[in-house]
């Protein structure tokens, strides 16, 4: 075979590109201690690359954004449950000191407002917000848990389902009257007896005192009801409509068997003892629907505890279904965690309906000691001073409201007794909610362990991948610029001599 010296220069050019190239190579290596700088030069380095690198975006969107965003919303959750739980801790407190029976009116008055005051600063903690989104409303962040302002125009048609933890017992009690006697005929009266018939010879005439009655009853989430639509699982169910005042009056008789007493105004059904056992010991259960016309502030809203629909706008009426809504984060790979507690999950209308009954009974309370005060007046007034027949007559009404007064002040002791056990269960209730929010913490914790863990790894997967020795690139840069100048070496020596070196 013939070889030129044009042949033996190609070659000493093309191994001197070669070694050149090598050290181009390895010089962009030992600038950026990448084993590759283009998917070409190692496919399998490159495609494990890219599918690392995939793994570790989505390990940073957990860690950067999942996991902070529900540790965020656990967090805040479990503040407005603990602030709940301590608003809940005072109102029990002042449950106990109510519940003494030495108190005066005064001092119940004032224990009345301190309640009054938590039972709003409860309400506004379950509205809490994140970032405009309210913590406890399920998928509606849009909305509050209560109602923050009077709103006497929004008409709902509400369902609720009572069962036999929903028994409770409750005190009426019918009015003082006193006896007028006019034209031989005696009628009663409340209130206090006028000029005219004090002085009209009632002297005899007899008075009717209070009487209490006690009854069982279920306590729906609010008063002022209409049109009710009872379904008794156990069977047939007679069902009569009244006001409060008018069940009062008529001596507070408890239904007959398979009846209910339906009381609008206090949102309020008294039952029979049958439908009672039913309740408690046969799983039975009344399904109650019903209008509402007007909410007060600090009420819960239907749509976040009842299937109901809103009727404000007839011509657009929304139907709200009662289901769990459960605002989940993808915390890891395969791995949701469930960071929202729903508000009806640990705060019902009890506690509301408690105090605004509490406080009726003090109402009622408080005119009972009015009139007597000023019955007491009318008899240390000079204008009867003297009046032997008025100071009788006014002494048996005095009598008949004072034991109303009796009553009716006990009755409050009562409702604040009954107060300190109720209380008892709301707290245990938010004491759930807040273990089961430590719980989501707990898991929220290891999951970012883990995860930490396993950005470690692949970060450390990524550097070995990708990465090379800088101790190794040097030697492999050493060796083959050598290579490179044995090259140039060997090509001068090459082309030193041609043929015409030797004619």
């Amino acid at each position: 075979m013939r070889v030129t010296n044009n042949m033996i220069m190609k070659n000493n050019i093309r191994n001197i590109n070669r070694t050149k190239e090598q050290v181009s190579k390895l010089n962009d290596q030992m600038t950026s201690q990448k084993k590759i700088t283009k998917a070409s030069e190692n496919p399998v380095i490159a495609i494990r690359s890219l599918r690392l690198r995939n793994t570790q975006t989505q390990i940073t969107q957990y860690l950067d954004n999942n996991i902070k965003d529900a540790k965020t919303w656990i967090d805040s959750s479990e503040e407005a449950l603990t602030n709940i739980k301590e608003a809940l801790g005072d109102a029990y407190d002042q449950f106990v000191s109510g519940s003494n029976t030495t108190n005066n009116l005064s001092d119940l008055g004032t224990y009345i407002d301190s309640l009054q005051s938590l039972v709003k600063e409860v309400y506004q903690e379950a509205n809490s917000d994140l970032n405009g989104r309210t913590l406890f409303t399920g998928y509606k962040t849009g909305q509050t848990l209560t109602f923050e302002e009077d709103e006497p125009a929004t008409k709902f048609r509400i369902t609720e389902v009572l069962n036999g933890d929903s028994i409770s017992t409750s005190h009426y009690y019918s009015d003082s009257k006193y006896g007028v006697t006019t034209s031989g005929t005696t009628t009663y009266n409340t209130g206090v007896p006028t000029d005219t018939e004090i002085s009209s010879g009632n002297a005899d005439t007899p008075v009717t005192y209070t009487e209490e009655y006690e009854r069982t009853r279920l306590r729906l989430s609010y008063n002022e009801l209409e049109s009710p639509t009872i379904v008794y699982s156990a069977g047939s169910i007679n069902v009569t409509t009244k006001t409060s005042d008018a069940y009062e009056s008529a001596g507070a008789t408890t239904p007959t068997d398979n009846s209910v007493i339906f009381l609008e105004d206090t949102g309020e059904i008294i039952i029979s003892d049958t439908i009672k056992d039913a309740l408690k010991n046969n799983n039975a259960t009344i399904s109650v629907t019903y209008g509402k016309t007007g909410f007060s502030q600090g009420e819960i809203r239907p749509q976040m505890y009842f299937d109901c629909t809103d009727k404000t706008d007839s011509s657009n009426e929304i139907i709200y279904t009662k289901e769990d809504q459960n605002i989940e984060y993808t915390i890891a790979q395969n791995t949701t965690l469930a960071v929202n507690k729903e508000g009806k999950s640990f705060l019902s209308a009890d506690f509301y309906r408690d105090i605004e009954e509490l406080v009726d009974a003090y109402k009622d309370a408080q005119a009972a000691s009015d009139k007597v005060s000023e019955i007491q007046n009318l008899i240390n007034s000079s204008k009867y001073a003297n009046n032997s027949d008025a100071q009788a007559y006014l002494k048996n009404v005095l009598d008949a409201a004072q034991s109303e007064l009796d009553y009716k002040k006990q009755n409050v002791n009562n409702l604040f007794s009954a107060g300190i056990t109720a209380t008892k269960g709301y707290v245990e209730d938010l004491a759930n909610a807040i273990s089961d929010m430590g719980n989501k913490e707990s898991q929220l914790t290891l999951v970012t362990t883990r995860v930490t863990q396993q950005e470690t790894s692949v970060k450390s997967l990524i550097s070995d991948n990708e990465n090379d020795e800088l101790s190794e690139i040097v030697i492999k840069y050493t060796a083959a610029y050598n290579a490179y100048e044995s090259a140039l070496l060997a090509a001068s020596k090459s082309s030193q001599n041609t043929l015409l070196d030797y004619i």
